[in-house]
């Protein structure tokens, strides 16, 4: 009997331990994400940001689709408003080098709210074995492009994740936090972190059947 009671207490220690580390996976059920939208075959999650009075998202969604055809969307900046919501043009103005680019980007804003804009590096990594693809966008000084026409956005991170699963298919994950400047009206601010994420991966599923983005073959860019 003892030695039974000894064998349960080890157990329960041990699923102790272990219970935290696997609660931590499920990124919609903690850190404070909420499910918000689920529609079309995409999820948008958002959850408060202390330094921002604009929620920062997540949207989750699958494409049938190449790792090449996802790269080659992104870094075609001259198409970017035909896909990202409320674009207003992207300029590249510096490729340091295939993997890092310098940015300006315009966001537009329903009147009489401002258009923003930003300076934006861009970094790309792609993980040697799983062939993740991880593209982080982080804002950056550059008082030479201020412009009096936009509020200068002080602070943007965000991040593009291109997962490849088992069944074929691209996981597609973006995530973003913003401080976008100035003041913004609270009805815009309320629906801007749900209608950016799932309106720019609803255009991304259209234009990424067009020809040129699915054949597209990326030199840097390893397929599963």
């Amino acid at each position: 009997m003892k030695q039974w009671l000894a064998r349960l207490l080890t157990l329960a220690a041990t699923l102790t331990l272990l219970t935290p580390a696997f609660a931590s996976v499920n990124p919609g059920a903690d850190h404070g994400w909420q499910l918000r939208k689920d529609q079309a075959g995409i999820r948008i999650y958002t959850r408060p940001d202390p330094n921002s009075p604009l929620d920062e998202f997540k949207g989750i969604t699958e494409f049938n689709t190449s790792l090449s055809s996802l790269v080659q969307l992104i870094r075609d900046t001259q198409n970017t408003k035909r896909w990202m919501h409320r674009s207003g043009g992207t300029t590249l103005l510096e490729t340091v080098h295939v993997h890092e680019q310098v940015l300006h980007t315009i966001t537009r804003s329903p009147w009489p709210v401002s258009d923003r804009d930003v300076v934006l590096r861009a970094m790309h990594r792609q993980h040697p074995e799983t062939r993740i693809i991880t593209i982080t966008l982080e804002s950056i000084e550059n008082q030479i492009l201020a412009d009096s026409d936009y509020v200068r956005m002080p602070h943007l991170h965000g991040t593009w994740i291109f997962t490849p699963t088992n069944n074929g298919v691209i996981e597609v994950r973006y995530q973003m936090s913003a401080d976008p400047g100035g003041s913004i009206p609270a009805w815009l601010a309320a629906s801007s972190s749900i209608d950016m994420p799932f309106i720019t991966l609803q255009n991304m599923r259209k234009i990424l059947s067009e020809k040129v983005y699915r054949f597209a073959v990326v030199e840097d860019v390893v397929e599963p």
